[in-house]
């Protein structure tokens, strides 16, 4: 007798909808931060608060907060819990645009490819500078924490300023792709204003030391994170119509 062979049908292991798995992944940098400045305020205010002014201060900044323990701990496991789907994020985004019309008689349209480059490796920049002043804290070595800091603000602004860019060069076929533009555009102009206000309160509090000033620091601080929280979950909603799926390998198996 003969042998012939048939494909076994791939059996799905893991099937998470890319809507769910974004949802999941803005919940641990948000929720993090939430337990990090609710912690501070309410357990150990004085100390995440305290500055060389030594005036009166009612919220801590990020830095304080992830400083502290047991704040530094959920947080350091929230980041690096959320990255590396983020990193496959950036992958798939590669691939995205590279696949997507592009409106030929706007007037970025020939930067297309380049932007492409610009948003996916200001990201990757961002992301990785997140990394670097997530695990160093600010008590532990000031200068790396900066540096990182810098980094994942000039990571971040550029990614979301070549990724609206990147978004006038294309075709926009659907309701969610023209929701999604707009979505990014708020978060950047929220992103941007909050943090020009945050360099504000900082310099006027390193230079007057008035009470209360370097709280709205942290307050806009807080809303610097939050808009690129949304920024980014909007990133994952683009991918609403695809799935994270993981498939038994199609086999053949040979009968006689």
């Amino acid at each position: 007798m003969l042998a012939s062979e048939i494909m076994v049908k791939p059996v799905t292991l893991v099937s998470v909808s890319m809507t769910k798995a974004a949802k999941i992944v803005v919940s641990l940098p948000l929720s993090g931060l939430i337990f990090t400045v609710m912690w501070s305020i309410l357990f150990d205010l004085e100390n995440s608060t305290a500055t060389h002014c030594k005036v009166a201060n009612y919220l801590p900044s990020v830095s304080a907060a992830i400083a502290l323990t047991p704040q530094a701990y959920v947080w350091r496991y929230n980041i690096a819990l959320h990255s590396m789907p983020r990193y496959m994020l950036l992958l798939m985004y590669w691939g995205w645009h590279h696949q997507r019309t592009v409106d030929r008689s706007k007037l970025l349209a020939p930067l297309h490819k380049l932007l492409i480059i610009l948003a996916v490796g200001a990201n990757f920049i961002e992301l990785s500078a997140l990394l670097g002043l997530t695990i160093i804290s600010s008590t532990e070595d000031p200068s790396a924490h900066e540096t990182s800091f810098i980094l994942f603000m000039v990571g971040s602004i550029t990614c979301m300023i070549s990724s609206c860019l990147l978004n006038t060069t294309m075709v926009i076929e659907t309701e969610n792709e023209k929701k999604s533009k707009n979505t990014k555009l708020f978060a950047l102009f929220i992103h941007i204003t909050s943090f020009i206000s945050a360099l504000y309160f900082y310099f006027r509090h390193n230079a007057k030391c008035e009470p209360g000033v370097y709280s709205l620091f942290a307050l806009s601080e807080y809303i610097v994170i939050i808009s690129n929280m949304l920024f980014h979950y909007q990133h994952g909603l683009d991918f609403c119509a695809y799935k994270f799926q993981v498939n038994n390998s199609n086999d053949v198996q040979k009968i006689s």
